[in-house]
């Protein structure tokens, strides 16, 4: 996908992961990342995918590429339950939207133990109909 405006780049995007990761290892607090799967849509849909997620963000929340097509939303100080929030709804308006996607929940726990891993993700949300799966631990 080309430029698009409020969106970052990937390069960007993980840029500011490893900032907060720093940040809330050094401040002890849990930031969530949203992982919206868009790689199975359409550029059209995947550009309507991104202005929501940019309309729809809080202030010092980021939007950018994870991974081109798919498409993240940094949370800082957000736990898991935040993050899970901020999901729903936005599962909700891309439906309302016509975009079908997948998300993924990561938490990130801060100053733990193993603080090089993510928290698991909760249960991946589909459209209805469809199978849900526990993710997997991931390394970032």
């Amino acid at each position: 996908m080309g430029h698009m405006p409020g969106i970052v780049t990937r390069d960007e995007f993980h840029r500011l992961l490893a900032r907060e990761r720093a940040r809330s290892d050094r401040n002890s607090h849990a930031f969530s990342l949203v992982v919206f799967r868009t790689s199975a849509a359409p550029p059209n849909q995947v550009r309507r995918v991104a202005e929501i997620l940019r309309e729809q963000r809080r202030l010092t929340d980021d939007v950018g590429w994870v991974d081109p097509p798919d498409l993240g939303a940094l949370l800082p100080d957000t736990p898991a339950v935040g993050a899970r929030r901020f999901a729903e709804k936005m599962h909700g308006v891309l439906q309302k939207a016509g975009c079908d996607v997948e998300d993924r929940i990561y938490t990130y726990q801060g100053n733990s133990d193993d603080s090089s891993m993510w928290a698991p993700p909760p249960v991946r949300r589909t459209t209805p109909g469809t199978r849900r799966s526990l993710g997997r631990r991931r390394r970032w």
